[in-house]
């Protein structure tokens, strides 16, 4: 039976996974009356066909294959800044909620959840169409890191330096500790010290997390 309540005119699917896109479809035509239903799936012309649509109603993922969703959702607010977004992503961690929120997306619906379902769903697009913000439950247990992470972001002691960006930006591409150390004209040790001060001011768990973090946040640019 459709949701007679709310009537809407086109809304925008974008993810890179058919099966997502799939099941939000089902559960739009559910419970609304959408007379235009969009869905990105992955497009070279990606970004180009989101700014140009003029929806109700975005619901976007954060990763595909030519733009970061983290670009594609500034372009869409620079061009269309009332637009409605939920952002749809399996991304959990704090900076990643933290960008979020600070882009200022109407939604955030965690793919990982537990017992996500079309009501879940429903209430995410019922409170952002009237004008509230949607987090998921688990967000909420999320706040007091995110607070954490907001406070350490504002302290001077929390800014890498310029000898520690120096080492970040080649820890990105790969090298060794000892290998930066013969590329800076530094100790191995020095390295070591900058490699654990970027950790610890950038909440780094590893590696991996280091280069995502320095990515999503645009630490290098």
């Amino acid at each position: 039976m459709k949701h007679e309540t709310l009537h809407l005119n086109t809304v925008l699917i974008a993810d890179d996974h058919r099966i997502v896109t799939e099941r939000i479809c089902d559960i739009l035509n559910e419970f609304y009356k959408v007379d235009n239903l969009m869905v990105l799936n992955n497009s070279d012309n990606m970004e180009l066909r989101i700014t140009e649509s003029d929806a109700d109603l975005y619901i976007l993922d954060l990763e595909f294959k030519y733009i970061s969703g983290f670009d594609l959702i500034k372009l869409l607010k620079s061009k269309k800044p009332d637009s409605k977004i939920i952002v749809n992503t399996m991304h959990d961690q704090v900076w990643t909620i933290h960008q979020l929120q600070q882009m200022d997306v109407d939604g955030i619906i965690l793919k990982s959840e537990p017992g996500l379902s079309s009501e879940y769903f429903k209430n995410a697009i019922d409170t952002v169409m009237q004008s509230g913000y949607y987090y998921s439950p688990s967000i909420e247990d999320l706040q007091h890191k995110i607070s954490k992470y907001k406070k350490r972001l504002r302290t001077k002691q929390s800014i890498p330096t310029e000898a520690e960006l120096a080492v970040l930006r080649y820890i990105v591409k790969g090298h060794t500790s000892r290998e930066i150390g013969e590329l800076l004209c530094i100790s191995e040790d020095t390295v070591e010290g900058h490699r654990k001060n970027l950790f610890l001011k950038l909440g780094a768990r590893n590696v991996a997390h280091l280069v995502a973090i320095t990515y999503q946040n645009r630490l290098l640019e």
